[in-house]
Parts: structure tokens; sequence; C-alpha cells
């Protein structure tokens, strides 16, 4: 499924699942379980400017390219005692024309989170002892941009095609998974957008995790 820059897509099951969602994919990202977040794409904007792939607000995880030789950079807020801290995380992998897979996982025991690309670790983030992924009770996750189109700001557009987006309640091995697969692993939303509609995706759990278009 192509997402034409300026037109994003929310995962956001308390605004978009009807009332049917039995358990909120965005939960399951919130530090109180390991997890896996995977999203394979190919990148078809171009240009020197900030590209979100997706962010996840208000509490803020992110991917983002940058540059013409499209760099990677990964966001994370976190909090220490009430004291919150915004992680900027830069790689000079670039990326080109060919779909990529993305993998974030965290692992709560180690209290340890890490980006792998195509089965490789490029980017790792050990917390402190007390610190915590910072929570929200209104998390959303925006496919293809930083905000939502009618705040006006933050927005870098993206123009991505995704093949697979995934969350487990698990910390995965960086290997490549089919849907099939997945639903094996705890996984609260599985997507292959290939069922789909011109204005949701649907999920292949049972939670019911549609992903709609922002209209």
């Amino acid at each position: 499924m192509i997402i034409n820059k300026g037109e994003p897509w929310i995962v956001w099951p308390k605004k978009y699942s009807h009332g049917l969602c039995k358990e909120d994919i965005n939960n399951s990202l919130q530090g109180d379980n390991d997890f896996t977040l995977g999203i394979e794409f190919k990148l078809l904007s171009e240009g020197s400017d900030k590209r979100t792939i997706f962010s996840r607000l208000p509490n803020y995880l992110g991917l983002d390219i940058e540059k013409e030789n499209n760099n990677v950079l990964f966001i994370i807020k976190t909090v220490n005692n009430g004291e919150e801290k915004a992680y900027y995380e830069f790689s000079d992998y670039s990326l080109d024309k060919d779909f990529h897979r993305f993998y974030i996982r965290y692992s709560k025991q180690k209290n340890f989170l890490d980006l792998s690309i195509d089965g490789k670790v490029i980017i790792e983030v050990q917390f402190d002892e007390n610190e915590e992924l910072l929570k929200s009770d209104e998390s959303h996750i925006i496919l293809g941009s930083g905000n939502f189109p009618h705040n006006g700001f933050n927005l870098n557009y993206s123009e991505i095609e995704l093949k697979q987006f995934f969350v487990t309640k698990e910390f995965l091995s960086i290997k490549p998974y089919t849907t099939e697969e997945l639903l094996k692993y705890n996984s609260t939303g599985v997507y292959d957008f290939v069922n789909r509609t011109d204005y949701q995706v649907w999920d292949y759990t049972n939670n019911y995790n549609l992903i709609g278009k922002i209209l």
C-alpha cells in the first residue's frame, strides 16, 4: 500500500476501531512488557527535508529519514523520576529505493531498546535503572507524518510503500516473519496492507486494531 505525501494514516483504536477493539495495540508499546515493532517499507519521497516514516504520539517514539543520503533518525522519549528526556539517535545508514525491514525491540528486564534494519542492529540504547519509556493513555501511531495535518506543524510528510507492520509483546529475533508466524508470537496487531479498503487496513489478530486513513 502506498501512503501518498500529505495523506497519512493512523493506528488509534479508540478513534478508528468502532468500539470493537479488544486489546489496544498502543498499550503494548508503553514499556510494561517486552515488545517488537516491525515495519517494512520502501521510501518513495526524495529530497533533503526530514521525512517521518511513523510517529507515536504524544509519548514520542518515531522514525525519520533525513538528508539527501536518506539517513536514519530514531527518536525516543523517556521519563526518570518525573524528568522527561528525549533521545535523538542518528545513523549514517542510507536507505536505497528497495524495501527495508525495520524492527524496534524493547526488553523490560534489561531496560534496553534497539533498532535494526534488514537483520542488522544499527542503534542500541541502554536506559538508566529508574528510566522508563514515556507513557500515555492517548497513544496513537501516525504513518507517513509527524503530526495531524490540521495541526500544521512538525508534519514532515513522507511518501512510502508499506508491505508489513506489526506489534508483538515479545522481544523477537530480527529475522523476517510471515503473517502466520507473527500470529503465534503474542501479537496485538499484524498487517500486510493487502486486506484493506480505501480507508481502512484490517488487523489479522482478533484485537480489531484497524489502521485508518486520516481524513
